[in-house]
């Protein structure tokens, strides 16, 4: 049996494709984005003769995996390119460099959301330590979202 995609047969012959996830793409944060990295990859693939990428999922990673994701429809909003959005005037280009610099800051919000993601798997929704961590999560990314 042959798929049809907007009139082309995709089965018909034989294809080569890589299995690679976004995040593992060179970033400007611990993870790559579907910006201008991603752009330049699917070039080079192209220029390869390569006509799949498969992905791993890509919502918001659950207890830092891909496939233990708490939501079907989100996005993970970690794969968004900053730079991106302040292209098309969404945000300004000082509030997006200035998010990409601080590492230190990345970091540990990395680390938070993965405690998070693990707490969210042992505790009661409402216990006292989650809510503890939400507010602080809140808190930082409040104090670091001010110019």
């Amino acid at each position: 049996m042959t798929v049809k995609r907007r009139g082309t047969p995709v089965l018909d012959r034989r294809r080569l494709g890589v299995l690679l996830h976004p995040s593992s793409l060179p970033g400007d944060g611990l993870k790559g984005t579907m910006g201008a990295h991603a752009r330049r990859f699917v070039d080079v693939l192209v220029a390869a003769g390569v006509s799949v990428w498969q992905v791993l999922p890509l919502g918001p990673p659950g207890g830092g995996s891909p496939y233990n994701s708490p939501s079907a429809h989100a996005g993970d909003v970690g794969l968004i390119d900053l730079e991106d959005l302040a292209e098309c005037g969404w945000i300004g280009m000082a509030e997006a460099r200035a998010a990409l610099a601080d590492a230190a800051a990345r970091e540990m919000l990395f680390d938070l959301e993965n405690l998070r993601a693990a707490l969210r798997q042992k505790l009661p929704s409402q216990s006292a330590e989650l809510l503890t961590l939400d507010k602080t999560i809140a808190n930082l990314l409040r104090m670091w979202a001010r110019p």
